[in-house]
């Protein structure tokens, strides 16, 4: 299973055979930053998706693998929220 499967899908599509393939990326906003609106709409998408799953999926990492103490580990948590919602933080991912 490969945890960040993105930049090698050109590679396994090719492999798997197939021509004439397109490789685009699409960087999406994390936040209501954007100007244009559409982007706004689906940045602020992203980032109530974000700060909904973030505890969920950060969770057992920071507790059971680095060990760190729950106060710990909440600080992070609300430090990394507030960076999130700053629209001086211009966040994004590629997809």
């Amino acid at each position: 299973m490969e945890p960040c499967p993105g930049p090698k899908l050109e590679q396994w599509v090719r492999e798997a055979g197939f021509t004439n393939v397109r490789h685009i990326r699409y960087s999406l906003p994390i936040g209501g930053w954007p100007k244009e609106q559409r982007l706004k709409e689906i940045g602020m998408f992203n980032l109530h998706q974000m700060l909904s799953g973030l505890e969920a999926y950060s969770l057992r990492i920071y507790s059971q693998v680095l060990n760190w103490e729950t106060d710990a580990f909440n600080d992070l948590l609300h430090k990394v929220k507030k960076d999130l919602m700053n629209k001086k933080m211009h966040a994004q991912y590629d997809l």
